[in-house]
Formats: structure tokens, C-alpha cells, sequence
């Protein structure tokens, strides 16, 4: 837009912005620095030079005590992003979400700051847990809420797409049925040298509020998401008819609410009163034979400590979750990362 009216190259203003924000001398910089040294072999920076080329943001001052790990996409490609909690400034943006090269990365920082972080809160990966536990081995692991409650959502929209599923491939073997039907019907009518008109299958049976099983659970997504009590009239009519056909996705439906209001305990920072009611929430599920929430609260039993320490200060990710949405907005606003190191050295700037 500015090259068209001040008829100038759209490039050379675009090479102009970079100049003026210290893009390109710091680019000098680092080819500069990974130049050969005289005498010294390019073998031995190789490892080097490949911890450095990992680490698109990387701001030691902004690790304290409490910390965040999370993923994100970027240009099609995984980054872990560490946060400070209190800061609420990004501490590093890492190119990769293997565990070995996160270690290598994390290492370079001085013992005293790693072993300064009291708190990491994360989501339930194996990977953040491992590298948390050597890497930043004074603290304890939060399991983040929202991310727990993600799993639980997933797990009952689990349920309802399975049961979709089912009413889905009985409508094609319906429909196949009537199709053979007909190929039946024509050839006698070729032999009887009969005239032949074609049927046209019946359409699936409307429930009493109009909708067809298909829409009805095509329908119930959003419903499911929130409590009963939020449930405007349309909805109210529709899980009514929901749970009354599927009695299994009403009991999920009433295992995840259960778990919500877990983690709305009031009294805070009590641990032993949150284990507690963890453990009547395990013996609810039991009776439950939904091989979906089994799995859920498998996940929640294996990670129930990280899940409780939620109860200490209520830490979460939401920090995380809000930078994530930052660079999501860098992300439309540039039209995706048409030159990623640049795009990474203005996120330094305004993130860091």
C-alpha cells in the first residue's frame, strides 16, 4: 500500500523497517560470530551452532520462580515457549519439542536459575514432565486446568460422535438396502416387461423437536460444553431428547460436570480435602462403563498429583494460553511467516 503511493518498492520499504529496527545489524552480528575462528575446526562448534539455531527467543533475565511450558505451531512447525508466570514475559521459544534437544537447550542456563524455579505449570505431555523433573529440579509440577478440563470435554464429545457414527452407518446401509431393493425391482420389471418407477428412499425419522437423530447429535456439541443451568430453551428440549436415546452420554455428561465442580472446591490451598473429593469422583466413575471417561479418568489417576498441586496457589497456564493467542495475531496480522527470523525478532522485542 505504501510502495503505491509513494511509488516506491514494497520491498525496499519493507527492507527500510527492517534496517531501522535493528533487524539486520543483529543478523550481521550472528554471521559474524559463527565465522570460523582461525586454528579452531568447524567440527567442534557443530553442536553448538545447532543449540543456538533451536533457540528463536532466548531471555535468561526472564526466568524466576514461577514458570509455564507449552507448546505452539508455528509455519507448520512445533516450538515450545516457557513463560514467566508473574513477569508475564516469555523466557525462551525453542524450535522443537523433543525432549533430548529441550534438555540441551535448557542446560546452557546457569544452575542458579534453573534451580531457582519454585513452580512449572504445564499440560499432561510426558516429554514437559521429564524435562521439568531434570531440568528445573527444585520444583513442583501444576497440571494446568484447562487443560485437564480439555480432555474431559474431548472425552465426552468422544461419546457423542461415536454414537453419530453408529447412526451414520445405519443410514448407508439403509440406504444400501433400498438401493438393492430397487435393482431388484428393475430387473423383474425387465423380465415382466413391466414399466419401472424408481423410489426414492424415505428420508430418517424427525424426533419431537423436528431434528433428525443425525442433527440432533450434529447439534448437542456446544450444549455439552456447558452446565445444565446455562441451557437456553432450545437446548433444554434437545438434551432432554439427547439423554432420554442415549443414556450413556447423559452419565458422561454427568461424570464431567462431577469433575468440574471439583476443581471449584472453595477451600483453597487444602490438598487433603481436594484428595478426598478426587477419590469420591473415582468411585462415581466406576459405575460408569464408558470405555471413554475409563480412559479419562485413567489420565486423571496418573497425573493426580500434578493435578491436586493445582490446590496450592491455583496456578494455571492462562499466561501462556494468552501469548499463545499474541502470536496467533502476529501470525494473521503478517499473512503467516513469510521470513521466519524476522518474525521471530519482532516477537523477541514485544513478547521478551
Amino acid at each position: 500500500m505504501l510502495g503505491q503511493i509513494y511509488g516506491i518498492s514494497g520491498k525496499k520499504i519493507f527492507r527500510w523497517y527492517q534496517e531501522l529496527s535493528g533487524y539486520l545489524g543483529e543478523q550481521e552480528d550472528k554471521r559474524q560470530a559463527l565465522k570460523t575462528k582461525q586454528g579452531k575446526p568447524r567440527k567442534k562448534l557443530t553442536k553448538k551452532l545447532l543449540i543456538s539455531g533451536l533457540k528463536k527467543v532466548w531471555k535468561p533475565s526472564n526466568f524466576g520462580t514461577k514458570m509455564a511450558i507449552d507448546e505452539k505451531h508455528i509455519g507448520g512447525v512445533f516450538y515450545t515457549i516457557i513463560t514467566n508466570l508473574k513477569t508475564k514475559k516469555v523466557a525462551a521459544i525453542l524450535k522443537t519439542v523433543r525432549g533430548k534437544e529441550l534438555k540441551e537447550c535448557l542446560y546452557t542456563l546457569p544452575r542458579k536459575i534453573r534451580w531457582n524455579v519454585k513452580t512449572l505449570t504445564r499440560d499432561l505431555a510426558g516429554v514437559f514432565e521429564n524435562v521439568g523433573d531434570e531440568i528445573f529440579k527444585n520444583s513442583f509440577h501444576v497440571a494446568d486446568k484447562f487443560h485437564v478440563l480439555r480432555l474431559g470435554f474431548e472425552a465426552i464429545q468422544s461419546v457423542r460422535i461415536r454414537y453419530r457414527q453408529e447412526v451414520l452407518t445405519n443410514e448407508r446401509l439403509r440406504i444400501e438396502d433400498h438401493k438393492e431393493k430397487e435393482a431388484k425391482r428393475r430387473e423383474e420389471a425387465k423380465k415382466n416387461r413391466k414399466s419401472f418407477s424408481s423410489r426414492c428412499c424415505s428420508p430418517m425419522n424427525k424426533l419431537r423437536n423436528g431434528e433428525t437423530e443425525l442433527q440432533l447429535l450434529a447439534r448437542s456439541r456446544f450444549l455439552l460444553f456447558k452446565y445444565d443451568t446455562e441451557w437456553n430453551n432450545d437446548q433444554k428440549e434437545r438434551a432432554d431428547i439427547l439423554f432420554k436415546k442415549y443414556p450413556d452420554l447423559k452419565k458422561a455428561y454427568k461424570i464431567i460436570k462431577k469433575f468440574r465442580s471439583f476443581y471449584n472446591i472453595k477451600n483453597k490451598k487444602n490438598i487433603p480435602y481436594a484428595r478426598e473429593k478426587l477419590k469420591e469422583w473415582f468411585k462415581y466413575v466406576g459405575a460408569a462403563e464408558i470405555s471413554e471417561i475409563q480412559n479419562f479418568a485413567s489420565t486423571v489417576s496418573r497425573h493426580q498429583i500434578e493435578i491436586l498441586n493445582y490446590f496450592e496457589d491455583g496456578d494455571t497456564n492462562a499466561i501462556a494460553e494468552s501469548i499463545n493467542n499474541k502470536i496467533q495475531r502476529f501470525l494473521i496480522n503478517n499473512y503467516g511467516t513469510r521470513d521466519p527470523n524476522f518474525f521471530f525478532f519482532r516477537l523477541k522485542h514485544f513478547l521478551s
